[in-house]
């Protein structure tokens, strides 16, 4: 991996995320895994909702906003998702897998690093991609019709 080829780019979604108290919130099992949170002006039930396609792995907390990501360097910034065009934790995975039979085969091009910085943490995340949108209601309501 080149990290001098690292470049990080800020996906559009089509709206801003609360700068403020986004309070992000995750749910996951094996096989799916949530990623909610508050875009500005929202009222506590109102959620944009991530959800990510075939996920690998996620990691959820440091750094906060006050600490700098290894990525602001390449133009990591916060309040945002971001994606990352070269991924040494996706050649870490590769590296990691590269005996296991059901591995040797996988399309790891198809992957994709999610980076989304929040005030107190930050969501990373190898998957395929993610599907987005709105929904309301408490959390736990929320959830509850997923599972």
């Amino acid at each position: 991996m080149d990290k001098n080829k690292i470049q990080i780019k800020e996906l559009d979604l089509g709206f801003l995320m609360d700068n403020g108290a986004p309070e992000p919130f995750v749910f996951s099992n094996e096989k799916n895994l949530y990623l909610f949170f508050h875009k500005e002006n929202q009222n506590d039930n109102e959620w944009v909702m991530l959800s990510f396609k075939n996920y690998f792995l996620f990691k959820f907390g440091l750094p906060r906003e006050d600490s700098e990501h290894p990525y602001s360097k390449y133009g990591l910034s916060g309040y945002g998702v971001f994606e990352t065009n070269q991924s040494p934790w996706i050649d870490e995975l590769k590296s990691i897998n590269k005996n296991d039979q059901a591995y040797l085969k996988y399309g790891w091009n198809k992957l994709k690093h999610h980076i989304i910085p929040f005030h107190d943490s930050t969501f990373e995340c190898i998957s395929e991609g993610f599907d987005f949108k709105e929904v309301k209601g408490k959390i736990k309501d929320i959830i509850s019709k997923l599972i």
